[in-house]
């Protein structure tokens, strides 16, 4: 059996079987000789009579002395442990020992600080086995041929080593400490305990209100989830326990490590490259404060939760703060400061009520494999730098503000991308990128605004706006889809000055709402259809642009294509259908418009094409109802039938279609040419200038040939008027003039 120090000495000598008539001093000798290194120590005022030594132990242990299971068959059952005051305690067989923290002496010593328990067994049907908390207890190891000392902590103890080598074992008391490397167990009588300077080690088992260890790389254990206030000083210190960490924490500067289960504490690590390691960090209902300084610092914990204007500062440095599940803030603040910063939160990153995550300049990241999430009135801020936000599934900022400020910044997430009901995502000035599996987008008053520079923005499937705004600001900007790009509800993307590119795997849509290119030599692409409708508008400003759909484009109810000045490009693959007031706008420069199959409108409306000055093309199969409006210049349309008004406008222009059905054809000033295989129903005034016509049949129709030397050849003329001479039926009509 091994020395002991414990409960009670006459009630405890007979749990174990002691001979009655052996008295507490002949224990201490015959301790003593088991161990001559251990020095037993005697209290000079005797708290019990009959032996004269204070016996002051906890109320664990005093319950431990008294339990059924250790008064029974107790040579078989129990094992002995020694105590400061030299008695045997009861300790069962069946007890488990967890070891919560450890400590070196000089001599090379293991002082190790223990949690017992033991599991007491159901006696009746219908119960469960429970662990029942028994005390705490300090174990010595490590001397060469030195027996092992268990010591069971009844009273602050303070551990020493003498010149000679030998442990001494005293109880603590104030003002006992060095300036060396102390070791130190506080009982639970202890309210205040002192370590001094050095590398102090202090094992709380009670609940002690002040711990100070001082200047030293100090290491501070807590055993029982109190209300404690603990100051370490400078030094690479050390503050744990495996509950939960209530009170204040102040480590001071060093690179120090705060560990717990959970921590509800104010903790105040100084500059240095600290960590904090939980469970969970519940700031709930009070204004907890955790403060890491300057530095490196770590943050790691199941749950992060800041609440209740509590707040986390990681200061200066290349921080770290993860989660394993959730970072939540309400109504919370998190801030890492400058340094390339990373906040994991794996479940979700969340800002709500009101609450701020800043992660300031520096290339920062913030990840999680569900969310990041900014709502309610609450930001999100990278600062300054190349920052990533990337998140498995959305990002998302629901009246609330995600933004990553100046440099080239990346957001992805695996879903959605969005800003809805008046939040914002604002990337700033730099290369921006984001990437979306599903989709990106504005809704409800949300605005989206990646800021200068050559931006990109990827969707698997979708971007679109209702009733929010997308911007990608001035320089080189892609928009790619998918699937479409939409805007709808008074909604706008508008990708500012640059060489901008719009792309879609199917559809690019305008409803009631407006896109815009900005200058720039910029494109549009859809892969089947281009739409624009119910006042909505698509612009692409100064410059060389390009719209192209894959298979039609369609306007109506006003909806309006505007390509602005410069060389413009407009095609379908099958039909451009306009309907109810819907306009084409090229704008001054050389503009083509072309259609393989047609350019066509049912209504009876004023919808049209206006090409602006320069020298515009129009080529198509059909052109149906669609008016157009060359202006200025030398323009060209080419239709395979015909059934509408050209005003061609000034300048040498030329049109040509297979047949010419219930059409108005002005070709305006200039040496122009009309050419076709039929003309029926139609009217043609060729204008001032040197013009020709060269039709096959000409039916019904009337001709104008206007000021200048024309040259007419029509093979036959049908219930015609050409320049008032009505033509009733005349084959090989010509004139020149």
């Amino acid at each position: 059996m091994t020395n002991a120090i414990g409960v009670d000495g006459q009630a405890v000598t007979e749990q174990m079987g002691v001979d009655q008539s052996l008295t507490a001093k002949q224990l201490a000798a015959e301790q003593a000789q088991k161990s001559k290194n251990i020095e037993p120590v005697e209290n000079e005022a005797s708290g019990d009579s009959s032996n004269g030594i204070n016996l002051n132990f906890s109320e664990e242990a005093r319950s431990l002395a008294n339990t059924q299971s250790a008064m029974s068959e107790a040579a078989k059952d129990t094992e002995g442990v020694v105590a400061v005051e030299p008695v045997r305690v009861a300790i069962p067989k069946n007890a488990t020992y967890e070891v919560l923290g450890t400590a070196t002496t000089k001599m090379g010593r293991t002082v190790s600080f223990e949690r017992v328990s033991q599991t007491i067994e159901p006696k009746l049907e219908g119960q469960k086995a429970y662990t029942k908390e028994l005390g705490y207890m300090a174990r010595v190891t490590g001397m060469e041929g030195e027996e092992e000392q268990r010591y069971f902590v009844s009273s602050s103890m303070f551990f020493s080593e003498g010149a000679d080598g030998k442990l001494n074992v005293a109880k603590y008391a104030k003002g006992m400490e060095t300036d060396g490397d102390d070791i130190i167990i506080a009982g639970a009588e202890a309210t205040e305990i002192n370590g001094g300077a050095g590398n102090d080690t202090i094992f709380d088992a009670g609940s002690s209100a002040v711990i100070d260890s001082g200047d030293g790389d100090d290491t501070v254990v807590l055993g029982k989830d109190t209300d404690v206030t603990v100051r370490t000083g400078a030094g690479n210190d050390i503050v744990q326990t495996d509950g939960t960490l209530r009170g204040t924490i102040d480590t001071g500067d060093g690179d120090d490590t705060v560990s717990a289960k959970d921590i509800r504490a104010n903790v105040n690590t100084g500059d240095g490259n600290d960590s904090i390691n939980a469970d969970r960090i519940d700031y709930r209902k009070g204004a907890y404060i955790l403060d890491t300084g300057a530095g490196d610092d770590t943050i790691i914990a199941k749950d992060i939760r800041v609440m209740d204007g509590s707040s986390i500062k990681t200061g200066s440095g290349n921080d770290k703060i993860s989660a394993s599940h959730n970072i939540y803030l309400n109504n919370g603040t998190l801030s890492t400061g400058a340094g390339d910063d990373v906040i994991n939160g794996e479940n979700g990153v969340y800002a709500t009520n009101g609450s701020k995550i800043t992660t300031g300049a520096g290339d920062d990241i913030i990840y999680s494999g569900v969310t990041v999430t900014a709502s309610n009135k609450s930001s999100i801020n990278t600062g300054d730098g190349n920052d990533v936000i990337k998140s498995a599934m959305t990002v998302v900022a629901h009246d609330g503000d995600i933004i990553t400020g100046a440099g080239d910044d990346s957001i992805e997430a695996g879903k959605v991308i969005s800003a809805n009901t008046g939040g914002s995502i604002v990337t700033g000035s730099g290369d921006d990128v984001l990437i979306s599996g599903q989709h990106i987008g504005s809704s409800s008053r949300g605005t989206i605004s990646t800021g200068s520079g050559d931006d990109s923005l990827k969707s698997g499937h979708s971007v679109g706006v209702r009733n929010g705004t997308l911007s990608t600001g001035s320089g080189d900007d892609s928009i790619d889809a998918g699937f479409s790009i939409g805007v709808s509800e008074v909604g706008s993307i508008s990708t500012g000055a640059g060489d901008d590119s719009l792309k879609s795997g199917h559809s690019v849509g305008v409803r009631n709402g407006t896109l815009s290119t900005g200058s720039g030599d910029d494109s549009i692409d859809a892969g089947f259809s281009i739409g624009v409708r119910e006042g909505g508008s698509i612009s692409t400003g100064a410059d060389h642009d390009s719209i192209n759909a894959g298979f039609s484009i369609n306007l109506s109810n006003n909806g309006t294509i505007d390509t602005g000045a410069g060389d413009d490009e407009i095609h379908s693959g099958d039909n451009i259908f306009m309907y109810n007031n819907s306009s084409i706008r090229t704008g001054s420069g050389n503009d083509r418009v072309s259609a393989e199959f047609g350019i066509l409108s049912f209504s009876s409306d004023k919808s049209a094409m206006y090409l602006g000055s320069g020298d515009d093309s129009v080529k198509t199969g059909w052109l149906w109802g669609v008016r157009v409006y060359a202006g200025d210049g030398n323009d060209r349309v080419v239709a395979s039938d015909t059934r509408t008004t050209l005003y061609m406008g000034k300048g040498d222009d030329y049109v040509y279609s297979d047949r010419f059905v219930d059409s108005f054809v002005n070709m305006g000033a200039g040496n122009d040419t009309v050419s076709g295989l039929y003309a029926s129903d139609s009217v043609f005034n060729l204008g001032e200038g040197n013009d020709k016509i060269s039709l096959k049949e000409f039916i019904k129709s009337t001709l104008l040939t206007g000021a200048g030397k024309d040259s007419n050849k029509i093979e036959k003329v049908l219930s015609s008027c050409i320049d008032g001479e009505f033509i009733k039926s005349q084959d090989g009509y010509s004139l020149d003039e």
